[in-house]
């Protein structure tokens, strides 16, 4: 889950990755960013590697749409470590 807050700091209604899970468990969130036009919400998820809890996952960036929390892309990141931060562009 992804908890969100408004431009008020009012509480919004959360994002639900579980479509996004590997194996079952949910992303593994690193960072996230919201777009210029505050349509899209970019997740970056992943592992750097095994947990005590949870197995790996690997690097990806998650595009969601922002309004109604539908996860638009799953993409895969080219390296096996954890995802860093994420800059708006």
């Amino acid at each position: 889950m992804v908890f969100v807050l408004g431009p008020d700091l009012q509480p919004r209604d959360p994002i639900n990755l579980q479509a996004a899970s590997v194996n079952g468990i949910a992303p593994v969130l690193r960072s996230a960013a919201v777009s210029r036009d505050g349509s899209l919400l970019f997740v970056a998820s992943g592992t750097a590697h095994a947990g005590s809890l949870f197995g790996f996952q690997p690097a990806r960036l998650l595009v969601v749409d922002a309004a109604s929390g539908t996860l638009l892309h799953d993409v895969s990141l080219p390296n096996d470590w954890a995802a860093g931060w994420i800059f708006p562009y």
